[in-house]
């Protein structure tokens, strides 16, 4: 099955490496998914998920 696969991580990420979204990424496209990568700089864990955040315009364009 191939699902479009939108990943989006924060570069400053303390809590989850960032590497493990570019090691995924690197799996998943070996494979032939469908599947792309947005690694957004100076954003930590959770301002991607916070909707005041200059990361979130961000997340909503990826969609």
């Amino acid at each position: 099955m191939n699902v479009e696969q939108v990943l989006i991580h924060g570069e400053m990420d303390r809590h989850v490496p960032v590497e493990l979204s570019k090691d995924y990424y690197k799996s998943a496209v070996e494979k032939g998914e469908n599947v792309k990568i947005v690694i957004l700089p100076d954003i930590d864990h959770f301002k991607i998920i916070e909707p005041t955040s200059s990361a979130w315009t961000s997340v909503i364009n990826s969609i």
